[in-house]
């Protein structure tokens, strides 16, 4: 597990000092499978990256976002009620994954985790990744090969 800081754009009162962004690089790594819904816990966003020159590394971008569609919570109260709602809503206010949904369709006042994400309301950025262009890491692996023509 590494967790990555950064301190980007303008702080929440509109000064220099920044929103600070954690990245939580939680990986395929099998030992953190059954744990990596606590990562989600709380999540104001999604980050996927994955290896260009790796099929299966493509392919598994839609597994991972029905893992967090699945098993994590709500984020943040600024992120379900906006931004000037942010302290008026109560911590027991704020609406589960397992909330209801009726014949009529999904809860809007009380969207689960996967309404959220997949409504355009969670900000979700895939990044691609070719590693084998790192100069780290070009001796491990060759370059991919385009068949004959």
């Amino acid at each position: 597990l590494r967790i990555h800081p950064l301190e980007c754009g303008d702080g929440p009162d509109g000064g220099k000092g920044g929103v600070p962004v954690e990245f939580w690089d939680v990986g395929g790594t099998r030992a953190y499978a059954g744990a990596r819904n606590v990562f989600f816990d709380g999540l104001d966003g999604v980050l996927l990256a994955y290896d260009v020159s790796n099929l299966k590394s493509y392919r598994k971008l839609s597994q991972w976002l029905m893992e967090v569609c699945q098993r994590a919570a709500p984020p943040s109260r600024a992120f379900w009620h906006g931004e000037a709602n942010r302290d008026k809503v109560a911590p027991d206010e704020q609406p589960g994954p397992a909330a209801a949904e009726s014949d009529d369709g999904p809860d809007v006042e009380n969207p689960t985790t996967a309404e959220c994400l997949l409504s355009g309301r969670c900000p979700i950025l895939i990044v691609a990744n070719k590693v084998d262009l790192l100069t780290s890491h070009s001796h491990t692996r060759p370059p991919p090969q385009l068949p004959p023509p």
